[in-house]
């Protein structure tokens, strides 16, 4: 099975040099048109296969016309072949129109690659842990489905997420695929320009088509986060520049790029810098806050036992998997596919939460999540409910894989303790304490962490 960003970037080769490719609606910005950065790396898929053997050095995109979702086709031109770089061209068009055009310029790895004599360093910011995740409420009211394919993280003082905003158009934070995909050369183009302008930052949310953008991969990622800076420092006659930087998870500088946008003359303000629901964006923070720990257990620890009475850790997760699933099939009004305790896991127990991860979030953010009623072996319950009843199933038991493989410092701790308060003010749990669901309250120590205390008043023994 193929990851999104190959699927959609998929090239057919036709006669000569002509190309043709879908155009995934889900990769769309504002007013649904395909991201920018997308759609460069459609056309490098195309323009790669002409020059085997080499990696792209820089690329430019002209933007003639907005995109549109379907067909496209692509004429390749290979403008210059040598031993170090070579020189590529690609016409993207659909309906007879060219849409974009794209030259590339690749060059010999191996001649070109050494180790760095200047380097720029990634500034400090929190760890992806410590920061917050944006809504994507209000990008998919506006059709940027984009939204939804990656997993984005900025300090709290984001206006992104209703901070104050860092008095400046600059954006600082973390991204990644949200299926799992780790990042490489053939992905950097589009993270470049995945982020929203970095002017909104300085004067609240907008929309900056791009007119050109140039992107110069340096090299590929490590696996894991990409840290990003986005910023801006001239606008003028609606003209404005945005620089991006991107590090990977060892602090390398990976790509930089630069694009001219044009500035829309009305800022969008539905609600914009306020439409993080808090519910669903506890959520999707318990749900990446497990994702850690649950990367973090060793292949020797599947079998060891948990917290929860007779389910060892492979069970536990399954269990926690499976969940997901099942929520996120009644959020999307579908099927499931398979009973609660099913095995979903398969081979690779990680990479099947980080699956159910992704779908889960997408759900949960899309408008409306919370007026749906869930229908789970509790009953049919209203949204608002079953999303508590969520949020306590990931971050509990989040809790107890963390127990179970000795990672309790991965735990986190100030969303258990916002918990275990959203509890007992609704009154407890006491109608809940059943088998199988939360046994008698154990007394924690006063001084315990959050999590020992939250599952010490769940009926947790350990």
């Amino acid at each position: 099975m193929k990851f999104d960003f190959d699927a959609a970037t998929e090239v057919t080769h036709h006669d000569g040099m002509l190309w043709t490719a879908q155009l995934d609606p889900g990769w769309s910005t504002i007013g649904g048109a395909p991201n920018g950065g997308y759609l460069m790396a459609v056309a490098l898929a195309a323009a790669g296969q002409a020059v085997v053997g080499q990696r792209l050095l820089t690329a430019t995109a002209h933007y003639l016309r907005p995109g549109t979702t379907g067909p496209a086709t692509l004429e390749v031109e290979q403008v210059k072949h040598g031993r170090l770089t070579s020189t590529v061209g690609v016409a993207l068009s659909q309906d007879g129109t060219e849409r974009v055009r794209v030259l590339a310029t690749y060059g010999d790895h191996e001649a070109l690659n050494g180790p760095a004599e200047l380097s720029l360093e990634p500034p400090r910011i929190p760890d992806p842990a410590e920061c917050l995740a944006p809504s994507a409420e209000l990008a998919l009211r506006l059709d940027a489905h984009l939204a939804l394919r990656f997993d984005y993280r900025v300090p709290a003082a984001s206006r992104w997420v209703g901070g104050d905003g860092p008095g400046q158009a600059r954006i600082d934070g973390w991204i990644r695929f949200s299926d799992g995909r780790d990042s490489d050369l053939a992905a950097l183009p589009l993270i470049v320009d995945a982020f929203p302008p970095a002017l909104g930052e300085l004067l609240g949310p907008m929309h900056v088509p791009t007119l050109e953008l140039t992107v110069h991969p340096r090299q590929s990622p490590s696996p894991g986060w990409i840290q990003a800076r986005i910023e801006s420092r001239q606008l003028a006659g609606g003209l404005v520049e945005e620089d991006a930087y991107l590090w990977d998870a060892k602090g390398r500088l990976v790509a930089m790029s630069r694009q001219l946008g044009l500035r829309r003359s009305t800022p969008i303000t539905d609600g914009a810098e306020r439409a993080m629901n808090p519910l669903v964006d506890q959520i999707v923070r318990a749900v990446d806050a497990t994702a850690v720990i649950v990367e973090a257990i060793p292949a020797d620890m599947w079998d060891r036992p948990t917290p929860c009475r007779d389910w060892d850790v492979r069970t536990l997760l399954n269990h926690v998997v499976g969940g997901l699933r099942i929520f996120t099939a009644e959020l999307e009004g579908v099927d499931a596919g398979a009973d609660h305790e099913a095995d979903w896991l398969g081979a690779d127990p990680q990479q099947a939460y980080a699956r159910a991860a992704a779908a889960d979030r997408a759900a949960w953010q899309r408008p409306g999540a919370l007026d749906t009623t869930v229908r789970i072996s509790l009953g049919a319950l209203p949204g608002q409910l079953a999303a508590v009843i969520h949020l306590t199933e990931i971050l509990t038991h989040g809790a107890d894989l963390a127990v179970a493989a000795g990672r309790e410092d991965l735990v986190d701790q100030r969303q258990c303790e916002d918990l275990l308060r959203l509890m007992r003010d609704m009154g407890g749990v006491d109608a809940y304490r059943l088998p199988g669901v939360f046994d008698a309250e154990v007394v924690a120590p006063a001084d315990a962490p959050a999590h020992r205390r939250l599952l010490a008043y769940l009926g947790r023994q350990h």
